[in-house]
C-alpha cells in the first residue's frame, strides 16, 4: 500500500512566467495525487506602483490587477477540476506568499524559479523563489521551466 502524499493545502503562486506555468502543472499533479486543494495565487508587487509618478500611479494599479486577473483565470484553467481558490494579492511578493502560506495553514509552496540577470547578480539580488525558500517554514518546491 503506498502512504499518502502528505499534503492537503498547496499554495502555488504564478506570474505568467514560463516556469510559473510549469509550477502550475507540477502542482496539477501533486494535487490529484494528494487529494488536496490548490490556493492559485498572484501577487501584484507594490513597489511597482510606488514608484510610479501621481499620474500614472491609479492606472498602472489598474492595469497590473487586471493582469494579474487574467493570469488567475489561466492558472484555473490549468488546473481544471482540482479543488482551488485564487486570489490576488498586493504587496512584495516573497512577503506576501510567505505570509499568506502562514495564515492559511499551507502545507507546500510551489514556485516557479526564474532566472536572474547578470546585474542582478552582481548587486545581489535575489529572486522571489529564493527569497521564498529562504524564509519558508514549510517545504517549498521550485519549478524550472526547462
Amino acid at each position: 500500500m503506498a502512504a499518502k502524499i502528505p499534503y492537503d493545502r498547496i499554495l502555488v503562486a504564478t506570474d505568467g512566467s514560463t516556469s510559473a506555468t510549469a509550477a502550475i502543472d507540477h502542482t496539477a499533479g501533486i494535487a490529484e495525487a494528494a487529494d488536496a486543494s490548490v490556493d492559485l495565487v498572484h501577487v501584484v508587487d507594490r513597489r511597482i506602483i510606488v514608484a510610479a509618478d501621481d499620474e500614472m500611479r491609479e492606472e498602472l494599479r489598474d492595469s497590473l490587477r487586471e493582469t494579474g486577473e487574467t493570469l488567475l483565470a489561466a492558472g484555473r484553467e490549468q488546473l481544471g477540476s482540482i479543488s482551488l481558490h485564487s486570489h490576488l494579492l498586493s504587496g512584495t511578493p516573497s512577503k506576501e506568499i510567505l505570509s499568506f502560506a502562514t495564515e492559511h495553514d499551507v502545507d507546500l509552496i510551489v514556485i516557479g524559479r526564474s532566472g536572474k540577470s547578470p546585474r542582478e547578480k552582481l548587486m545581489g539580488m535575489g529572486s522571489v523563489s529564493e527569497r521564498v525558500v529562504d524564509g519558508a517554514p514549510l517545504p517549498v518546491l521550485v519549478v524550472r521551466a526547462d
